[in-house]
């Protein structure tokens, strides 16, 4: 079978879908099928995958009508977009994989209107027209169904997988490097990471440490991710509480940087109103933090019971928990090691395995999934 995937996103968006396209890739490509893949990007870098030097991989780079075109000459039989669009079609079909529907559900979180109204537009044409979505997330699969009217056989959740470089890195001397790189005033800290933007509710974290007196005496607030977008509000809070010398913002962080935080964290927390999947949890639970998210999407789903879930709107549980994690040694533990349990049941070899049936089942045209 000829395969043909876009993988524009790990050149160019080195966030949540870049990284799930390129852990997809490469355990698709090691499963050593017997298949060709053919890897379709407008975008290149000067990093290299090793993947891509297997004799089963060709690369294939240019503008959009270039790579239709060569998906066209080349007759390949199953095109897929790992990032809601794709480069061409398939002679076989195409599938296409939502992570999720948030500009749908909630508009006004977007950057700019009207470019929120076009990019769902586009999302929803794709989507009714593909042969098969892959979901990453049960709930994604339901909001897939209710807003863009997708019957529900064509489409099949798969889970993400974590990635293995997260794990438990407690090497002092690069964590206080960090500690003094990113200006974290105190040994221990509440950690939240991702795009500062209205969707990620940073706001309902930032009320909670600022209500809780003991919590602020004894512990730094960062948020490590980029400054987003619509956050203006935020910061006007910060200074009306006078907590900005008890927090540390700090922009893009590597992701070396990133596991030493989650490894020195005395808690992980993650109030998010709407995520496709909720990666952070996961790669936090990886490395030993104990986590506290919202009970909202799909974040109950992938946490299960090794997470304290709360309404994302709940300061005061928020404020409550938080303190009880940092206070309580024995609950710390027993959430360390349910989260360490949890994170072996999300594996991208399965996804892979999953994501190749998929491409099999459109390619002899059958129905059911």
């Amino acid at each position: 079978m000829k395969i043909g995937i876009d993988i524009s996103p790990i050149f160019y968006q080195r966030g949540g879908v870049g990284m799930h396209t390129l852990h997809l890739v490469e355990n698709l490509i090691r499963l050593k099928t017997g298949h060709r893949f053919f890897l379709y990007t407008s975008h290149l870098s000067d990093e290299s995958f090793s993947f891509l030097s297997d004799p089963d991989v060709q690369l294939i780079h240019g503008l959009k009508p270039y790579l239709t075109y060569k998906i066209w000459k080349e007759k390949i039989d199953v095109v897929h977009g790992p990032n809601f669009r794709l480069p061409g079609r398939g002679t076989k079909g195409n599938i296409l994989t939502i992570h999720d529907l948030a500009l749908e559900k909630y508009p006004a979180f977007g950057k700019k209107k009207y470019g929120a109204k076009f990019s769902s537009w586009k999302t929803k044409k794709r989507a009714l027209s593909a042969d098969h979505i892959i979901a990453v997330s049960q709930n994604s699969l339901e909001d897939i169904v209710k807003i863009v009217g997708v019957p529900r056989e064509r489409i099949s959740a798969i889970y993400n997988g974590v990635d293995p470089f997260f794990m438990p890195d407690h090497e002092r001397q690069s964590f206080l490097k960090i500690k003094e790189k990113y200006g974290i005033k105190k040994n221990q800290f509440i950690l939240f990471t991702g795009t500062v933007e209205p969707r990620k509710n940073v706001k309902t974290l930032l009320k909670a440490f600022s209500r809780n007196r003991q919590l602020r005496k004894g512990c730094s607030l960062v948020l490590a991710g980029g400054k987003g977008w619509k956050n203006e509000d935020m910061q006007q809070f910060i200074l009306n509480e006078g907590i900005q010398n008890e927090l540390s913002i700090t922009g893009y962080i590597s992701r070396e940087e990133l596991r030493i935080l989650y490894s020195f964290s005395a808690c992980f927390v993650f109030p998010s109103i709407y995520e496709g999947f909720g990666m952070p949890i996961l790669e936090a639970m990886a490395c030993g933090a104990p986590v506290i998210c919202s009970n909202s999407s799909s974040l109950p789903e992938v946490a299960g019971n090794a997470a304290i879930t709360l309404d994302p709107l709940d300061v005061e549980g928020f404020s409550a928990w938080m303190e009880t994690i940092i206070t309580n040694e024995d609950l710390r533990r027993k959430l360390v090691q349910k989260g360490f349990e949890r994170v072996k049941t999300f594996s991208w070899e399965e996804a892979a395995r999953k994501t190749l049936k998929i491409y099999e089942k459109v390619l002899l045209n059958t129905s059911q999934f």
